[in-house]
């Protein structure tokens, strides 16, 4: 099932955007609809926040960028 999904841009973002396009707005739909579904990883390959936090070694200073305050 399709689902739509509305959002809103910066005028100049999408002017640069369409420009790329040339104009045309169908063009650039299917760009952003390719782009999120070759981006977008399966909902099987998403990890939750805990597991984020616990891949990196405790008291690096990779595990502090991760959300640990450091």
């Amino acid at each position: 099932m399709k689902k739509k999904l509305s959002i809103e841009l910066n005028q100049d973002v999408y002017d640069r955007l369409l420009s790329r396009f040339q104009g045309s707005e169908d063009a650039l739909i299917s760009f952003v609809i390719q782009f999120l579904e070759t981006q977008a990883p399966p909902k099987d390959d998403l990890k939750g926040l805990e597991d984020y936090l616990k891949s990196g070694e405790a008291g690096s200073r990779q595990y502090g960028i991760k959300g640990q305050g450091w």
